[in-house]
């Protein structure tokens, strides 16, 4: 049996601040290049049809990034292991609109993610 427990109403808030759990901006910004740099460690690049950039630009994560180089558009990025299915998620919903040029991680879970979804035809 699991309990569960809500809350429907706060009957007092306080803020309390103590001066010496304040960091100021600069450390701030720091601390948090320091752990994205840690965070998402995968890079990974993709090719788009001019379609997919136009979807990208239109709804893409924080970490992307679209290249124009010798007339073909990539997607390039930095992932972090754990949140590996919500990418593969996020390039399904592109349809033919992408394929993925490295890493081999990203290719096999989008092509196991591709077969499921075909299965469910048979």
């Amino acid at each position: 049996m699991q309990l569960r427990y809500y809350l429907h109403k706060f009957q007092k808030v306080e803020i309390s601040i103590n001066q010496d759990s304040l960091i100021n901006r600069k450390e701030l910004v720091t601390s948090f290049k320091q752990y994205e740099t840690e965070y998402y460690q995968i890079s990974y690049r993709c090719i788009l049809t001019k379609e997919g950039e136009q979807k990208i630009q239109y709804n893409s994560y924080p970490r992307m990034n679209i290249i124009h180089d010798k007339g073909k558009i990539y997607l390039d990025g930095k992932y972090n292991r754990g949140e590996l299915h919500y990418l593969v998620n996020y390039l399904i919903s592109l349809g033919s609109n992408v394929k993925i040029i490295y890493p081999d991680e990203l290719k096999e879970s989008y092509l196991n993610q591709l077969k499921e979804i075909v299965q469910q035809y048979d």
